[in-house]
């Protein structure tokens, strides 16, 4: 018999504190506990407060990564929301495992936690994690394949040889101009520590830099803003693909910069993965959960724009449609004809393709650089009356549930979850 023990804190805020049930699930590399009721004499989760609780296992777990905690009802009691703060495990090896939360928690929700900061803590400096942060965390757009190394990189193949997985050669990317110097030094991992680490830092910083201004501010808040802007503009409270998309000094250089070289195709995440080159990547979790949300938002947009045009002629003669299109090319893209962004729309498909874009851009994507709030394909009212349309709204949130789930089950796999293109982790819109 193992035992496990554990230590709810409830946070300080106003009304954190609850009468309902409270369960929990541990999950180990060796197994998972049962699902446990955390109970105590008393008003075990009042404001400010910590309770001490245990569960028992018929063996150790291993190594202790995630835990679902669930809220339930006390009889017919009314809703009363729960601000978890943190729980803490101490384990049968006396290993003391800190899981933060810090959110509310409603009747009937599941939330999983993981101890995510202490693998981070023990791994920042590894380079394998270092590579897996570029694909994987808040700023996975910058990464491209490389055919041909930049004239000003001096790198030469017996520099990267012994870092190499064995049979690959960078001998066809190696067309060099540049020859390294004192001004210009090549790090590399086979330098001092401290050496390549800061080397591996002045990346970080620049990527860091490159994420808030241009992926996260610009291409998700300001961009969008535009979008919003030219609805607000030319389109009507009841014009369909407004009720569809509702909700919506260094620095600004840089941002200019980006902007001006902002392609149609880069926005549309197939063709984006595509021109970067990443197709065929291992464990790029952006790419795969992100083409699949593109491809149920496309298929949500295709029937809400099927009902609403027939025909291609439809969409050529709805006015309002063709000047909301003219405004943002004019001026959320400056009247950029290299961006490839259309000044008007001729066929449903071209339609579709936009408006999916629009939205990934202002939910996944933001999502993916930020994550948030209200949860994907939900509407703060009910704008579609129609039967037909609550019906295929009703098809998109399954199967926005049903990905859910998918990718839950395989994060619950993996050591490192990726779980910001998880549905329920999707606001609808970008929050502020």
């Amino acid at each position: 018999m193992a035992v496990y023990n554990i230590e709810v804190t409830t946070g300080e805020r106003l009304f954190a504190g609850t009468s309902d049930y409270v369960y929990i699930t541990l999950i180990g590399a060796e197994g998972e506990s049962e699902r446990t009721l955390l109970d105590e004499w008393g008003n075990d989760f009042a404001k400010g407060t910590t309770g001490s609780y245990s569960v028992k296992t018929p063996r150790t777990l291993g190594e202790l990564f995630l835990l679902k905690v669930e809220k339930d009802p006390v009889l017919l009691l009314a809703e009363n929301l729960w601000f978890c703060s943190k729980i803490v495990v101490t384990t049968p090896e006396e290993e003391v495992i800190l899981f933060p939360c810090h959110r509310w928690m409603s009747r009937g929700e599941l939330v999983e936690l993981r101890g995510g900061p202490e693998y981070v803590i023990e791994h920042w400096k590894d380079d394998d994690f270092y590579g897996f942060q570029f694909f994987n965390a808040v700023n996975p757009n910058i990464i491209h394949r490389c055919s041909q190394l930049p004239h000003n990189f001096p790198v030469t193949e017996d520099m990267v040889k012994p870092f190499l997985q064995e049979a690959s050669s960078l001998h066809a990317e190696m067309k060099l101009q540049q020859q390294p110097s004192g001004e210009n030094p090549i790090f590399l991992p086979s330098d001092t520590e401290t050496d390549w680490l800061l080397a591996k830092m002045f990346i970080r910083n620049a990527d860091s830099m490159q994420h808030q201004s241009v992926h996260h501010l610009m291409n998700a808040h300001f961009l969008v803003q535009g979008f919003a802007l030219a609805t607000l503009r030319n389109l009507p409270l009841i014009h369909p693909l407004y009720k569809s998309s509702l909700g919506v000094a260094g620095s600004l250089k840089l941002m200019a910069r980006a902007h001006s070289q902002t392609t149609y195709s880069s926005l549309c995440l197939p063709e984006n993965i595509t021109e970067r080159g990443l197709e065929s990547v291992p464990n790029f979790y952006y790419r795969d959960d992100g083409l699949k949300l593109w491809s149920l938002i496309n298929s949500f947009v295709k029937e809400m724009a099927d009902k609403y045009y027939p025909s291609d002629n439809d969409v050529s003669r709805d006015s309002e449609l063709q000047a909301w299109i003219s405004d943002i090319f004019t001026n959320t893209f400056l009247e950029n004809g290299s961006s490839g962004i259309p000044q008007d729309f001729r066929t449903v498909e071209e339609l579709t393709k936009f408006v999916t874009m629009v939205i990934f851009t202002a939910s996944a994507q933001h999502a993916a650089v930020h994550n948030g709030q209200v949860p994907l394909g939900s509407y703060p009212s009910e704008h579609f009356g129609e039967p037909d349309c609550k019906q295929i709204i009703k098809a998109f949130q399954g199967d926005l549930s049903y990905l859910s789930e998918e990718i839950a089950k395989r994060n619950s796999e993996l050591t490192l979850p990726y779980e910001y293109l998880n549905p329920a982790q999707i606001e609808n819109s970008i929050g502020a």
